[in-house]
C-alpha cells in the first residue's frame, strides 16, 4: 500500500508540474500560437511519430506502428478565459487562467502520450488535435473548423 501511495504522489507531483508549466503560457483567444509551439516542441521527441500538421495556430500529430489498428484523437482547444493569471496552488488547488478548461486536460494528454505511448500504439493509433479560438467565437472562426477544412481526412 505504501508503494501505491508514494507512486500516486509522484505521479501527482508531475502532472501538477506540467499544468503549471502550461498555465505559464499565456494562450487566450487569437494568441495561442506560442502555446501550439511549446507543445510541438515538446512532441518532437516521442518515437512513433507518423506526420504532424500546423494551421491556423493548430497542431495535430499522429502516430502509429500498425495503419491496421483502430485510431482514436484525443481533442482540445489551445485557448483560455480570462487573458492571464499567474497559476498558483493554493489549498490542494491549481489556478489560472485555462486550468479547468481545458489546460489541465492538454497536459494530462502530454502525460499520456510522454510516458504511455508505446502500450497505446499496441492496440491503436493516436492522434492529438489541438485547435485554437475555441473561447466565444463563430464556428467559421473556431480553429477546428480551420482544421477540419483543411485537413478533412
Amino acid at each position: 500500500m505504501i508503494k501505491s501511495a508514494i507512486f500516486v504522489s509522484i505521479m501527482k507531483s508531475i502532472i501538477e508540474t506540467l499544468i503549471i508549466e502550461i498555465l505559464n503560457i499565456p494562450s487566450p483567444t487569437y494568441h495561442e500560437s506560442d502555446l501550439r509551439n511549446w507543445f510541438k516542441q515538446r512532441l518532437e521527441n516521442t518515437k512513433w511519430t507518423k506526420e504532424t500538421f500546423l494551421a491556423h495556430d493548430g497542431l495535430i500529430q499522429t502516430w502509429s506502428r500498425d495503419n491496421t489498428l483502430p485510431h482514436i484523437a484525443l481533442i482540445g482547444h489551445l485557448d483560455v478565459v480570462p487573458e492571464f493569471v499567474t497559476p498558483y496552488i493554493k489549498d490542494n488547488n491549481i489556478y489560472g487562467s485555462g486550468a479547468s478548461d481545458m489546460q489541465a486536460a492538454l497536459a494530462c494528454f502530454l502525460y499520456i502520450i510522454e510516458t504511455h505511448l508505446a502500450e497505446i500504439l499496441e492496440t491503436v493509433q493516436l492522434s492529438l488535435i489541438l485547435y485554437s479560438r475555441e473561447e466565444g467565437t463563430a464556428i467559421q472562426e473556431n480553429g477546428l473548423y480551420d482544421l477540419l477544412n483543411e485537413f478533412p481526412e
